[in-house]
């Protein structure tokens, strides 16, 4: 699978890093960058949490028009994958009632590209942080979008964060 430039770049952080074997991904619409990884990555993810409502909850421009019967279809999609990769479960829930399934320190990697709005993307900041491990990894998409940007620099400061492509964010949770 040629998989999406997302997918190839998280590939790319994954391999590298030491451990990263229990994923969540916030907001994964069509399912690409969860099927990519999990294809190319198989043996080293032991679990990878797919998060999303699988319903319009924002005005954002990629929700705009898309009916509940595509929603349902991309959610009936995701869950087809579950019969290729048993390490992955999905929750179909908004993001803050997802949180509430895991205990503190419980992930490696999380994964944010839900709601891109400065409220979302801080509440997801902040909700998903205490629940990666010491030395683990919360990464972001779509910095560039308005509020993503606000959102992620009040949070950490610019110089604070790392990046990967000029879409693409990340903060080892090791540094202070």
């Amino acid at each position: 699978m040629k998989g999406t430039r997302r997918g190839r770049t998280l590939k790319i952080l994954i391999q590298s890093e030491a451990d990263i074997c229990k994923i969540a991904e916030i907001g994964i619409f069509k399912s690409g960058t969860c099927r990519y990884l999990l294809e190319e990555l198989n043996g080293l993810i032991s679990q990878y949490w797919a998060v999303d409502p699988w319903a319009s909850i924002t005005s954002s421009w990629i929700e705009k028009d898309i009916s509940n019967e595509k929603w349902q279809n991309n959610y009936l999609q995701a869950c087809q994958l579950m019969t290729l990769f048993p390490q992955l479960h999905i929750v179909r829930a908004k993001s803050m009632e997802a949180a509430r399934l895991f205990s503190d320190g419980y992930f490696d990697l999380v994964f944010l590209d839900a709601d891109h709005s400065y409220e979302a993307v801080k509440a997801d900041i902040e909700t998903w942080l205490p629940l990666i491990r010491k030395k683990g990894i919360l990464i972001g998409h779509d910095y560039g979008e308005p509020g993503v940007v606000q959102a992620v620099d009040e949070c950490f400061g610019t110089a604070n964060i790392e990046r990967l492509r000029a879409t693409i964010w990340f903060k080892r949770l090791d540094e202070a």
